[in-house]
């Protein structure tokens, strides 16, 4: 198995990706002073728990979404 195939390496790309859009999110509520719900948690979870999900795939992960959809 490739280094890059590797589930724990896509899992960390998916959460560098969350931190990066909250980050940037975080960045610009403190600019505009302006209230804002979703920040670098936020972001971060919802990508980590996207990784997950399609890590899982198939009927478990679709399953596994309409949970997370429902509990929200």
């Amino acid at each position: 198995m490739e280094f890059l195939d590797r589930p724990e390496w896509r899992l960390a790309v998916a959460l560098a990706i969350g931190l990066v859009i909250g980050t940037e999110r975080e960045r610009r509520k403190h600019e505009e002073h302006t209230p804002d719900r979703a920040g670098v948690r936020t972001f971060s979870l919802a990508a980590l728990l996207g990784g997950v999900l399609v890590r899982l795939g198939g009927a478990a992960g679709g399953i596994a979404a309409v949970v997370v959809v429902a509990g929200y």
